[in-house]
């Protein structure tokens, strides 16, 4: 016994230490790719976020009174004695860490780790979805990893500096990888982090379970998925009762939809605009995903097939997806802003359409 078995285990643990060393080797690839041509401008919303992030890493507080006036940016902001970005509070976490290592080197303020934040989380997603496509065959995990990082906005926009869209991409293709029936609470809990990066991700989670709830004609998904995410839900609120001085995550969004020259970025808000914002989304010369990222194009041929084939997880994230869009693109012009290239607000839903 001990003969056949000893081979056969031998076998099984160069297997693993083979995926091991090639995740190593994807993973250093991708910074290689991603970190050389990102943007350290310290500007738009995501300096809110990296300010932020290196004021908790190095005083321990959000509070930027120290550093910087409210009226030095549209996203900072007072509460009472303190200013405060108002960015979600997994746009700024997750880079906590990069600029507490950072501070090990210089104790001046830096872009640089949040950027090297976003360029890992960027490819921690792109290993994820990998991990979450293997079920359908090796080839079809690495050619749709690799569109999904280097052919869409993961390059452009979530690797490229410290915006929310990295972190998000993180938990939702880790959502997808735990997206079985036997693991629908961890799927919850990733969606409950992603909810803490983009509170409006909750229309994704809610969809999703609900979807589930529907193919399995129980509400044991949507309860389990739905638990997964108060977690997430929790941290969000806290955070925003610590820092905002309020639980509900909108403060200082007011301000910007005021104060931003919206008129030059494309589309409009509102139930109104979204034929409007939608068309801009496929589209439009800057933003548009049919423009911009054509491998979708031609993926775009397949996607009857591929729903017919489909799961019911995989379905439930689709829906998920489009839930979200259309939420996206009525809550927020389809420009997603300026100061950057590529279809910013699509990221998120075309993560999680991507099995």
């Amino acid at each position: 016994m001990t003969a056949t078995s000893t081979p056969a285990r031998t076998r099984v643990s160069r297997s693993r230490w083979r995926v091991v060393a090639g995740v190593v080797v994807a993973a250093a690839v991708l910074l290689g790719i991603y970190i050389p041509f990102t943007n350290t401008a310290a500007g738009g919303d995501h300096y809110g976020s990296a300010l932020t992030a290196w004021s908790i890493a190095t005083t321990g507080s959000a509070d930027l009174s120290p550093f910087v006036e409210a009226k030095e940016s549209l996203w900072l902001f007072a509460v009472g004695d303190e200013v405060v970005t108002n960015r979600f509070p997994g746009a700024v976490l997750y880079a906590v860490p990069f600029y507490a290592v950072g501070d090990l080197f210089t104790d001046r303020f830096s872009m640089w780790p949040g950027v090297v934040a976003a360029s890992t989380f960027a490819a921690a997603a792109v290993l994820l979805m990998w991990a979450a496509l293997l079920p359908m065959g090796r080839r079809v995990a690495l050619g749709g990893a690799s569109i999904l990082g280097l052919g869409t906005a993961t390059i452009a926009v979530s690797a490229d500096t410290q915006w929310s869209h990295a972190p998000a991409q993180t938990a939702l293709a880790a959502a997808l990888l735990a997206h079985t029936p036997g693991r629908l609470g961890w799927a919850g809990v990733a969606l409950g982090m992603a909810v803490v990066v983009r509170p409006h991700l909750a229309v994704a989670a809610l969809a999703i379970g609900i979807w589930m709830a529907a193919a399995a004609r129980s509400a044991t998904p949507a309860l389990r998925i739905g638990l997964g995410t108060l977690p997430g839900v929790a941290i969000l609120l806290t955070y925003n009762g610590v820092v905002h001085d309020r639980f509900l995550p909108t403060n200082g969004l007011e301000r910007s939809a005021d104060d931003v020259p919206w008129g030059g970025s494309g589309g409009g808000e509102g139930l109104a605009s979204l034929p409007e914002n939608l068309l801009g989304t496929l589209a439009s010369p800057g933003r548009g995903i049919l423009v911009l990222y054509p491998v979708l194009v031609l993926l775009a041929f397949w996607l009857p097939a591929a729903w017919r084939r489909a799961t019911s997880a995989e379905r439930a994230a689709a829906v998920g997806a489009l839930a979200y869009l259309v939420a996206q693109l009525t809550l927020n012009r389809y420009s997603g802003g300026w100061w950057y290239f590529g279809s910013r607000l699509t990221i998120e839903p075309l993560t999680l359409a991507f099995p």
